[in-house]
């Protein structure tokens, strides 16, 4: 079965690649498996993205600078709530989408 595997060098992604179990083990690096539905590690991690060990976890760079990385889901979440509807963030906070 084909799998996605993130090749990890000095503790970041510097690759993905898709091969089989039998095969990922015959090239040269290291390699842990990813999951496109984020269903093992958190995330599906991104090139740059880092790998904590400790915690089994890819972590993908945050989406703006002001973001907290949540130490429970690995993921970045913003320091002020999202409110209903349609928002970006912005300057340090969640603008409306305005449709004219």
């Amino acid at each position: 079965m084909i799998k996605t595997y993130a090749k990890i060098n000095s503790g970041l992604v510097t690759n993905l690649i898709l091969a089989t179990e039998e095969d990922i083990v015959l090239v040269d690096g290291k390699f842990i498996e990813c999951s496109i539905d984020e269903s093992i590690r958190y995330n599906y991690p991104h090139i740059g993205a880092s790998y904590d060990e400790n915690n089994d976890a890819f972590i993908n760079k945050s989406p703006h600078e002001d973001w907290v990385l949540n130490n429970e889901t690995f993921k970045w979440e913003s320091p002020i709530a999202k409110p209903e509807g349609a928002h970006y963030w912005s300057n340090g906070a969640w603008q409306p989408i305005v449709v004219e």
